[in-house]
């Protein structure tokens, strides 16, 4: 296999070496603007100051292509978010003699100790009293009992008339 070379005249080299060797005396100082405080002298630039632009950046500039005519929210701040991180009642079934309480998808009669998973962590609960709406649970390590109250409405239901 052969390699294939480049051809270079000896006119084009020599060519080149010329025109970078004006261009290198002639003093050239490039395409920089000049700014206050400056002074060119000779190809020779100085600066009393160093300016540096500062950058300013806007979160929503202009409008938003896919929904023109909505109002910029700047001024709103954002919701706070819900604690996620505390047991949720989801359900409570059962006759008064003998009720079964549904808490983060694991079910506790009363009386009952077992372990609930609350976002990433496992927590030890006791269930202390289930009410009609309501269940009053101890955690594991904390004093003091807290009533967790039956949300309405935890499953999406239509309502169709």
């Amino acid at each position: 296999m052969n390699a294939i070379t480049p051809r270079h005249s000896f006119p084009r080299t020599l060519a080149y070496l010329i025109v970078l060797s004006v261009w290198t005396a002639s003093g050239y100082t490039g395409f920089a603007a000049a700014t206050t405080g400056t002074t060119v002298k000779a190809g020779v630039v100085s600066t009393s100051e160093a300016v540096v632009p500062k950058s300013i950046f806007a979160y929503r500039a202009g409008k938003d292509p896919f929904f023109p005519n909505r109002p910029k929210d700047d001024d709103k701040a954002p919701p706070p978010p819900e604690n996620l991180e505390a047991p949720v009642l989801r359900g409570i079934t059962g006759n008064a003699d003998r009720r079964v309480a549904l808490i983060n998808d694991r079910t506790f009669t009363k009386g009952e100790a077992g372990e609930i998973k609350v976002g990433t962590n496992t927590h030890r609960i006791r269930v202390i009293e289930i009410k009609d709406r309501s269940v009053i649970i101890e955690r594991g390590g904390q004093a003091g009992r807290t009533e967790l109250p039956l949300r309405d409405n935890v499953l999406p239901i239509s309502k169709e008339e």
